[in-house]
């Protein structure tokens, strides 16, 4: 399996297998900032080409230019950047709604027909007290309903304690958490590096890191553990 593979299994195993309760309470009754629709941004480069804004900002301090150089050329080289996706993808849309739901969408290039991921889990949402934080998910009961059917497809052994480590888990649901930044009709949802570390173990315990890649969840484990190291992965939308 190429790591661009691995990058899109990840990203169906975060949405399939988060959760949550509500939108968070507001006590004044204002609409919550990231209630509304937003849309996968996207620009046009030099050179006419279409971009997604995929967020990725890597920090690895004075001494740490030739490593940012490999991961960026890793990236790269395995067709991980915002043209790749907008060449896969031709929208991306999340309606947040009032009542805690978040129905999400997207339309592959070339097609002529939306997939609408809502039709088949049943997604909510929260966000944290200060808004730095949005987990999204379904109910416990729903993904163990899904695990076989996961496992099938993929062709590995997966379950809930091996998930355990990325999972936020409540009462009735599992969830992720995406950390927020929203600035007026722009917002970020991405991840963190001590984030990024733990799905990469779990990657790598399920059987998903192809044989040339193994090197990486000890060698992100090691990057989340030096304070002047920043790696933050996610997308763009506007609202």
């Amino acid at each position: 399996m190429k790591l661009k593979n691995l990058f899109v299994v990840l990203t169906t195993l975060s949405i399939v297998f988060s959760g949550l309760t509500s939108c968070s309470n507001d006590d004044d009754n204002k609409v919550a900032p990231i209630v509304g629709t937003w849309n996968l941004k996207t620009t046009v480069g030099e050179n006419g080409t279409k971009l997604a804004d995929m967020i990725v900002y890597l920090d690895f301090g004075k001494e740490g230019e030739t490593m940012k150089a490999i991961i960026e050329g890793l990236l790269a080289q395995n067709g991980i950047s915002g043209e790749a996706l907008a060449n896969k993808v031709e929208s991306v849309t999340a309606r947040f709604s009032e009542d805690g739901k978040v129905n999400i969408s997207f339309k592959e290039k070339g097609s002529t027909t939306e997939t609408n991921i809502s039709q088949f889990i049943d997604l909510h949402y929260y966000t944290s007290s200060d808004g730095k934080l949005v987990y999204i998910g379904i109910e416990k009961k729903v993904a163990a309903e899904l695990l076989p059917l996961l496992s099938s497809i993929l062709g590995k052994n997966i379950d809930i304690p091996t998930l355990q480590s990325i999972l936020v888990t409540s009462d009735q649901y599992y969830s992720i958490p995406l950390n927020l930044e929203i600035q007026n009709n722009y917002a970020k949802f991405y991840v963190k590096k001590d984030y990024i570390a733990k799905v990469a173990t779990v990657a790598n315990e399920i059987g998903l890191i192809p044989t040339e890649y193994q090197f990486l969840p000890e060698w992100i484990n090691e990057l989340s553990d030096m304070d002047d190291v920043t790696i933050n992965v996610g997308l763009g939308f506007i609202k």
